[in-house]
């Protein structure tokens, strides 16, 4: 988003900001990628090794 500055209207100066989207949409977005997620539990076996790699099937 922008803002425009300067005498009368001039708009010699331009000031422009970052904008977040609705928190509405955020919280949407968030809450449909929660109910499509894939709960993955990973067992001891895999916890203990260092180089543990889970093969993750739906």
């Amino acid at each position: 988003e922008c803002k425009s500055h300067g005498m009368s209207g001039s708009c010699t100066e331009k000031t422009c900001w970052m904008r977040l989207a609705n928190f509405r949409v955020i919280g949407d977005n968030l809450k449909a990628r929660f109910d499509g997620a894939t709960r993955v539990q990973v067992s001891n076996s895999l916890r203990q090794s260092s180089n543990a790699v889970a093969d993750i099937s739906p």
